[in-house]
């Protein structure tokens, strides 16, 4: 059998859509208003709002009147940025695979890395804290900024079946990818994929699944060795049947790809 290997070297980071802050709206009409834009006002198209009607709008009545309609204040998306080449390029790679079977989709491999280090990104931690206490001891994570100490993996996953996973301090160069790690793949052939397209790898959501059980462990992690030790069994544990989901929701990205004429769509 001939395996199509996947593999990722964009830097993604794959995330919730998500509305951005809304300030100094007058009332609920002007919240749907601005609902109707598709929500892409910002501070400097609401701010004559306050100088027309003489009336200073606190922060407060922002959110209660913009949760009256369903909008919250949440962290913008971050995802990289789509040339119209890029956006062509993903239409017709999904409009190519979209009717793909789970047999073709059986022999195409999904491949990619990832890092995982002993500090947690805190992107996962949620709190609840009273007002004035946002920096109170109990209220915050301490982490280095760019993660502190960790390992860089590499794993694949196939319908029915996984790679071992390869957990690494050095950078994964092409010697180490090639003589090391595909080295027990004897037929493989590189599957073309458009750039900045990771989103449309399911091994992005594989990752996911260790990475929010590290993140949830008490005590977590405080060593590389252990940290090693976690990353290799909750890869084995993970069940093979959220692998296969996994690689068998390819049609449905394909198809969200299509409706969005390639732009960034995380609804699978």
């Amino acid at each position: 059998m001939i395996f199509y290997v996947v593999e990722l070297l964009d830097d993604w980071n794959v995330d919730v859509p998500s509305w951005k802050y809304l300030r100094n709206l007058e009332s609920s009409r002007l919240c749907q208003r601005f609902q109707d834009d598709d929500n892409k006002q910002t501070e400097h198209s609401i701010r004559p709002v306050s100088s027309a009607t003489g009336t200073t709008v606190s922060r407060q009545t922002v959110y209660r009147r913009s949760g009256h309609i369903g909008l919250y204040a949440r962290s913008p998306v971050r995802c990289v940025p789509l040339t119209a080449t890029h956006c062509r390029l993903r239409l017709t790679w999904s409009r190519e695979h979209a009717l793909w079977t789970p047999e073709q989709w059986s022999c195409v491999m999904f491949s990619y890395e990832s890092r995982f280090s002993l500090q947690s990104d805190s992107h996962r931690t949620l709190i609840w804290r009273a007002p004035d206490t946002r920096y109170h001891q109990e209220n915050t994570i301490e982490r280095h900024r760019y993660g502190g100490a960790g390992w860089l993996v590499w794993g694949g996953i196939i319908l029915g079946s996984r790679t071992d996973l390869h957990v690494q301090s050095l950078t994964m160069t092409d010697h180490i990818y090639r003589d090391v790690i595909l080295e027990q793949h004897v037929d493989i052939t590189r599957m073309d994929w458009p750039a900045y397209s990771p989103d449309l790898n399911p091994i992005e959501h594989a990752w996911d699944m260790p990475g929010r059980r590290i993140a949830a462990r008490q005590p977590p992690p405080t060593c590389l060795p252990e940290l090693r030790r976690i990353l290799l069994d909750d890869w084995c544990n993970i069940p093979q049947d959220q692998i296969d989901d996994l690689i068998l929701s390819m049609p449905r990205r394909c198809k969200a790809c299509i409706a969005s004429s390639g732009r960034h769509n995380t609804t699978y």
